[in-house]
């Protein structure tokens, strides 16, 4: 994956078999593990591929408020899309975007979480969609 300009991604994590998680944050995290202002996060990894894809999001997903799915294949590549809002503090939310991308008997997941009303969404919304377009999956 080529890290997008302005983000950085945690080497160890990724070294260590873990997924690839990346940021655009230089300042750390609230109290809680919240992401500050402004802050973004992109997390990719997988798993075996599932018989239905949108049933295994739902099941992944399940009890988030707002979610929509949308069928929106990635490079001929069978996909599904995700978006939902999660509450992780009380007065502060999460947006979410989820791309499934199946591949062989993989399946990718690539995840971007910021905090709602970000005035730089479209922007992040534009870096996670050229990251999905990108990615070698293997």
């Amino acid at each position: 994956m080529r890290v997008p300009a302005g983000w950085k991604c945690n080497e160890r994590l990724a070294a260590a078999g873990g997924p690839i998680s990346c940021t655009n944050s230089a300042e750390p995290y609230a109290n809680g593990g919240l992401l500050p202002p402004g802050g973004a996060e992109i997390e990719i990894t997988s798993v075996a591929r599932p018989v239905v894809l949108d049933a295994y999001a739902r099941a992944e997903l399940k009890g988030v408020r707002d979610l929509k799915l949308t069928e929106s294949p990635v490079s001929g590549k069978p996909a599904l899309k995700t978006t939902y809002t999660d509450e992780t503090a009380p007065g502060v939310s999460t947006s979410n975007m989820v791309y499934y991308v199946a591949e062989g008997n993989r399946l990718y997941k690539f995840y971007l979480s910021y905090r709602t009303g970000n005035t730089q969404e479209r922007s992040l919304i534009q870096v996670f969609d050229t990251v999905v377009r990108e990615a070698v999956l293997k």
